[in-house]
C-alpha cells in the first residue's frame, strides 16, 4: 500500500504541491485511545489495555510511514489524526488519553516541538527547479535543515547562456540555506552555451544526451573526475577543435573522442 501511496504523493511533490498523510477516520479503531469501560459499581472508567494497544498499533502505522519518507522535504506533511470526534474522545473521561497522546513524541525525536510550537521552515521538495547563478538545478533529493538534498543540472539560466566560461561547483545553497550536493548533468544541460570552456565538477562520471548541443563556441572541456559514459549523441550542433583538461585527461580524451572526432 505504501507504493501507491508514494506514487501518489509524488505526483503531487514534483509539481511544487504540498502533500499531507493523515488518518483519517480509518473505520473507527483511532476512537480506542478514548476507551473505557465500567467498575464493578457501573461507573464508567479508562480502559487501560486497550488504549495501549491502541498506541502500538499506531506508532506501528506511523515508524512505517516515517521511515518511508523520512528522505522527503517539509512539502510532505504528517497528520496523526483527522475529525476524530465523538463520545469516546470527547466526554470528562475518555479525552485524558487522547490529548496525552497528542504529546508522544515520535522514537529518537524528543526534541520534536511540542503543543503551541511551531516550525515555519520549508524546502524545496523533489522535483522543484532551483536557479543559482549560472545554472538551473532540479532537485532529486530534498534537503533538510541538518542533511544535504541532491541535484541535477538541467540548464542553463539567463545569466548562464551569455557566461564566456561556466563552471561546476560541488554543492550549491538553496533559498533558504539548506545544501544541495550536484550529482549529475541532464539531457541539454549546456545546450545552447556561449562559452568557450566549461569545467565540470567531481561528481559528473556520466555525459548524457544533448549535454552540450549546439555550444558552437566550446573549445576547452574540463573534467574533475574519471569519465565512465559519454553519450553517443552529446555534442550535436557543436562545430570547433575541443581540448579536454582535468582529471584522467587521457582516459577522458579517449571517451569523448568515440562520439566527438574533433578532439585535440
Amino acid at each position: 500500500m505504501l507504493d501507491r501511496v508514494e506514487e501518489v504523493a509524488n505526483y503531487a511533490l514534483d509539481q511544487g504541491m504540498y502533500v499531507i498523510i493523515n488518518d483519517h477516520w480509518d473505520n473507527q479503531w483511532w476512537g480506542q485511545f478514548g476507551a473505557c469501560t465500567k467498575d464493578a459499581d457501573g461507573n464508567k472508567v479508562v480502559d487501560e489495555e486497550t488504549r495501549k494497544n491502541a498506541w502500538v498499533r499506531y506508532e506501528r502505522y506511523w515508524t512505517q510511514i516515517a521511515e518511508r519518507f523520512k528522505g522527503y522535504s517539509d512539502h510532505l506533511i504528517f497528520e496523526g489524526a483527522n475529525e476524530e470526534l465523538g463520545d469516546r474522545l470527547n466526554d470528562a473521561i475518555c479525552i485524558n488519553g487522547p490529548a496525552k497522546g497528542y504529546q508522544k513524541p515520535a522514537p529518537g525525536n524528543e526534541d520534536t516541538p511540542g503543543e503551541g510550537e511551531q516550525t515555519t521552515i520549508t524546502y524545496p521538495a523533489k522535483g522543484t527547479k532551483i536557479t543559482n547563478g549560472n545554472f538551473i538545478y532540479k532537485v532529486t533529493k530534498a534537503a533538510t535543515a541538518k542533511t544535504k538534498g541532491a541535484v541535477t543540472l538541467t540548464g542553463l539560466s539567463t545569466k548562464g547562456k551569455k557566461a564566456k566560461t561556466l563552471g561546476m561547483t560541488d554543492t550549491i545553497k538553496g533559498t533558504k540555506g539548506e545544501s544541495y550536493v550536484v550529482n549529475a548533468l541532464g539531457s541539454k544541460a549546456f545546450s545552447g552555451a556561449k562559452a568557450k570552456s566549461i569545467t565540470l565538477n567531481k561528481n559528473i562520471k556520466v555525459v548524457p544526451s544533448k549535454a552540450f548541443a549546439n555550444c558552437k563556441r566550446l573549445t576547452k572541456l574540463t573534467f574533475k573526475a574519471k569519465l565512465t559514459k559519454v553519450s553517443k549523441n552529446a555534442f550535436p550542433g557543436c562545430k570547433n577543435k575541443l581540448s579536454i583538461k582535468g582529471t584522467k585527461a587521457a582516459s577522458n580524451k579517449k571517451l569523448v573522442k568515440k562520439v566527438y572526432t574533433k578532439v585535440k
